[in-house]
């Protein structure tokens, strides 16, 4: 007889309260996706924003924007449905795309993009 194991993954216990999030219900949709932010900003490569060597403030985007505001930006585009998400996508990459347009047509561009989180939060 083969036994079958599970694993269950033990995840910490989070306070809304400290993270700012006491208006949400302590659920399991909830918790799971604090954790899976908290997951996902513990490796700082995962944050892509592109710094200078006259920057003085050297702390990674989820610092600059906080917790709460990247939990709710998170809800909001989970909600959309595929085609939804797609158009944001697309809109965001359209209105922070830096083009060169001294160049030549001929010659191939490289996109770059400089996002901001909202007008007053550039990353």
């Amino acid at each position: 007889m083969s036994q079958q194991s599970t694993f269950n993954t033990l995840k910490p216990v989070y306070n809304l309260i400290e993270l700012g999030l006491d208006d949400y219900e302590e659920n399991e949709l909830v918790l799971n996706t604090i954790h899976d932010i908290y997951i996902f900003f513990q490796n700082s490569n995962n944050c892509t924003c592109r710094r200078t060597p006259k920057q003085r403030d050297l702390r990674t985007c989820f610092e600059k924007v906080g917790f709460k505001r990247f939990f709710e930006r998170h809800f909001e585009l989970k909600a959309l449905e595929e085609h939804e998400l797609e158009l944001f996508i697309k809109s965001q990459l359209m209105s922070f795309e830096l083009t060169d347009e001294k160049s030549d047509t001929k010659i191939l561009k490289k996109r770059t993009y400089k996002y901001n989180y909202n007008s007053s939060l550039s990353l």
